[in-house]
This record gives structure tokens, C-alpha cells and sequence, in this order.
């Protein structure tokens, strides 16, 4: 849809041009008639080529401003236009995660608790720190991993020999 602000400064713009071109032509012309009270109208017979090119620069550059202020204000309406689009994309994804916010709410519960516990583990595990201490020389990945290695086998999941078995392959990758 088309601005009408922007319009009429592109028709003022137009205008612009054409005056400044009749009036760099009327001045130059102009120019070269003295008028004197007592005598009257001199003609000098000499056309003012650089008053009627300063002119038509003036007028240039004056409808280039219109011009540009058209064209921003143009802009400025496409984009307000299309920032109604963006505005119902934005609600539809707000509303989707609505949907999905309690099933999140519930994931975010149940890694925090988990987190807790983690961590209230390790600090009543003497042991586990001890384990600990000695990765520390092991790259982060290998702590990491030995880390979680020795608390899966104090939960139970691994037994003694898988511990000890998967511990040996991790330290010597």
C-alpha cells in the first residue's frame, strides 16, 4: 500500500525540479539586464551560464532531500506493514510454548532436584571426593567421565569389575 506522506514529497520533489530548472534559465537571463532608475532597462547582451547552473544545483539538491525523506518514509510504512506479520508469528510461538511450558516446568523440576541431590551426594561422600582427586591430572573430558563412571557404580549400575574394567579403558584412551 502506498503512503500518501511519501507521495506528495515525491510530487513537491518533481516540482522542485521542474522550477529549479525554469527558474536557472529565468535568473541566468535575468541576470544580464541592468535596471537603472533614471535611464531604464540596460541589456549587457551576456547570458549568466553559472547563476542558471547554480540554480539548477540548488534545486537539484533540494529535490534530492524530498526525495530521500519520500523514500524513508516509504520504508517506514513497509516495514510497519510488515511488522504485523512478525507480531502473529510471535504470538504463535508464544502460544506453542504455553503448551509445552508445564511439561518444561516438570523437566526443570525433576534436573534441579536431580541436581541437588548430586551435589548434596558428593558433599556427604568422602570417598567420591577422594575418586575425585585423583582425576584431577586427566583431561576435563576424562574427569568427566570417570566422574559420572564412579557415581553410576555407586548407585549400583555397574559392579565392581565393570567399574574397574571401564576405568582402565577410558584412562588409557
Amino acid at each position: 500500500m502506498k503512503n500518501t506522506i511519501a507521495y506528495v514529497l515525491r510530487i513537491i520533489a518533481a516540482l522542485v525540479f521542474l522550477a529549479a530548472f525554469i527558474g536557472g534559465i529565468v535568473s541566468g537571463y535575468q541576470s544580464s539586464r541592468i535596471e537603472f532608475e533614471f535611464i531604464g532597462t540596460v541589456h549587457r547582451g551576456n547570458f549568466n551560464t553559472g547563476l542558471m547552473i547554480a540554480v539548477w544545483i540548488g534545486g537539484f539538491l533540494s529535490g534530492l532531500f524530498f526525495m530521500a525523506i519520500a523514500e524513508i518514509i516509504q520504508k517506514l510504512h513497509e516495514i510497519n506493514e510488515n511488522s504485523s506479520l512478525v507480531y502473529e508469528l510471535v504470538r504463535e510461538i508464544n502460544q506453542r510454548v504455553e503448551v509445552n511450558k508445564t511439561e518444561s516446568k516438570s523437566a526443570k523440576t525433576l534436573i534441579k532436584s536431580d541436581i541437588v541431590s548430586h551435589f548434596s551426594d558428593e558433599e556427604e561422600d568422602k570417598e567420591f571426593v577422594e575418586v575425585k582427586e585423583q582425576f584431577k591430572d586427566y583431561p576435563i573430558w576424562k574427569q568427566e567421565t570417570l566422574t559420572e563412571l564412579y557415581r553410576q557404580f555407586k548407585k549400583g549400575v555397574y559392579s565392581k569389575k565393570e567399574y574397574e574394567s571401564a576405568k582402565k579403558t577410558i584412562i588409557n584412551s
